[in-house]
């Protein structure tokens, strides 16, 4: 009972939980017990996905996702899913992003702030492509812009015409959700979080990656995490920039050590220049 607890407290949001197991019989396990108990209290849980057939068959028709039914009777039709705005692939158990192309319309403050964010991107997979957005924002309040005034210089509308034409392909982009096939995930894995930090002129950041090496001794290497800033309109030096850049990649690790429900043998930081090291 107290496994299934945790599951409620930490995979639960707003009215979506999301939960992933290597085990088949302990997913099964872990769904009746969620249905009965969470019952007992007058939620009735629906609209279950998985990427495993026989999971989906144990449970009753009606409570699987309209999705998730059709794949059963259709084997042929693409099961996809909404997973906290992003598109889940679960044939391919890839993680995508929806179709988000903005509408023809004059380019002003007010709708390039209404695509960018629109852009819901919760890990920082799409983050170098947004943060191009971010900085044009930045270099378009130099001009004294209202929010409805047409943008302008030239030069910057290009650049955002040419932001706006790559939008579509973002839905081309597929990323696998587990952090490790799952022959690897084994008593006997070894788990590292590498976190690296970096600043320019324009932009500070960090990205966390996990690496997974097997019995076999194979590695295996998978983003986690990545998070940006554009760097303050006010000149700062560039070991300042790279002290924020540290700054970020120490609050997304203990971040991703609270968030993370897999054990790690190992938290490494890695940062470029001396100054940030005292």
């Amino acid at each position: 009972m107290s496994g299934l607890v945790d599951i409620v407290e930490t995979s639960f949001y707003v009215d979506n939980c999301l939960h992933s197991t290597p085990d088949q019989g302990e997913a099964k396990a872990i769904i009746d017990g969620l249905r009965q108990s969470l019952l007992q209290g007058g939620f009735e849980i629906r609209q279950w996905a998985s990427n495993v057939p026989s999971i989906l068959r144990h449970l009753p028709s009606e409570a699987r996702s309209a999705s998730s039914e059709c794949w059963l009777s259709q084997s042929s039709t693409d099961l996809q899913e909404l997973t906290l705005g992003l598109q889940w692939n679960c044939l391919d158990d890839t993680l995508g992003y929806r179709n988000r192309v903005a509408e023809p319309a004059q380019p002003t403050m007010r709708n390039l702030y209404k695509t960018l964010a629109s852009q819901y991107d919760p890990l920082g997979f799409i983050l170098p492509f947004t943060t191009r957005a971010k900085t044009l924002i930045q270099d378009l309040w130099k001009h004294n812009l209202s929010w409805d005034d047409p943008i302008e210089p030239l030069h910057l509308r290009e650049k955002w015409s040419t932001w706006i034409a790559e939008l579509s392909s973002i839905t081309k982009l597929q990323f696998p959700r587990p952090y490790a096939p799952g022959k690897s995930d084994t008593p006997s894995t070894v788990r590292e979080l590498h976190v690296f930090c970096d600043a320019s002129e324009r932009v500070y950041g960090s990205v966390a990656y996990l690496q997974v090496t097997d019995e076999s001794d194979e590695v295996h290497v998978t983003f986690v995490l990545a998070r940006s800033r554009v760097a303050p309109r006010k000149c700062l030096s560039m070991p300042c920039l790279e002290l924020c850049a540290a700054l970020s990649g120490a609050q997304m690790a203990k971040v991703i050590q609270t968030e993370l429900t897999i054990p790690t043998k190992s938290h490494t930081g890695l940062i470029q220049p001396r100054c940030c090291i005292g």
